[in-house]
């Protein structure tokens, strides 16, 4: 189902048309006529972080320690010579 209201009135109509929204209802608001808005339930996007959920793997080369040259590259003072 939809709603629609004018900006104006849903300024005093906020906490009803926030629990529309919540429930699933889609809420137009509309300036003038027309439609400016939407406001609409928030659906989780992300399943979180799960080790192992993608395919492949990191060889041992990638726990070995940086060489100089790459760690100079990210540091903050990259182009100032080590002493």
């Amino acid at each position: 189902m939809r709603t629609v209201v004018d900006v104006h009135e849903a300024a005093s109509q906020r906490p009803a048309l926030l629990e529309l929204a919540r429930s699933g209802q889609e809420v137009i608001l509309t300036q003038g006529g027309q439609p400016c808005a939407r406001l609409g339930p928030v659906t989780p996007t992300s399943i979180g972080r799960r080790p192992g959920r993608l395919p492949g793997s990191v060889g041992n080369a990638f726990l070995e320690p940086l060489p100089a040259r790459e760690l100079d590259a990210w540091s903050p003072l990259a182009g100032q010579r080590r002493p």
